[in-house]
């Protein structure tokens, strides 16, 4: 932060606190069944990266509301718990990036009700 001001420093620093609460937020709600309105988290232009769990990125919040609709979800997801660590999160004026390290067990229930427990 060489070469701001104090209050940009102080915004820098509130804008991270901000993403991390929105992050925390994002996994709970996730953790309570993907109950939730998408719009309440991302964007309309938001990029949600799960590679390699997915194949591709899921762009935009009509993709990832899909992604998370309850009535799929609730269809082979039945616990989730999701644990965060390590967030690096660049700001760049009005537009940042974050990654964390995750480490998530689920219990699933694939169509064909075979029960499972992953790790991720």
């Amino acid at each position: 932060m060489a070469g701001k001001t104090l209050e940009e420093r102080i915004q820098i620093l509130e804008d991270i606190e901000e993403i991390k609460q929105l992050k925390a937020k994002f996994c709970y709600l996730m953790d309570m069944y993907g109950n939730y309105d998408a719009s309440e988290i991302f964007t309309e232009d938001a990029e949600l990266d799960y590679r390699p769990l997915l194949a591709e990125k899921v762009v935009g919040i009509e993709a990832i509301s899909a992604l998370f609709d309850p009535d799929s979800v609730a269809q082979w997801e039945r616990m989730v718990r999701h644990q965060l660590t390590n967030p690096i999160i660049e700001i760049d004026g009005d537009k940042a990036k974050g990654v964390w390290y995750m480490y998530g067990v689920a219990t699933l229930i694939a169509p064909d009700k075979d029960i499972a427990i992953v790790e991720h």
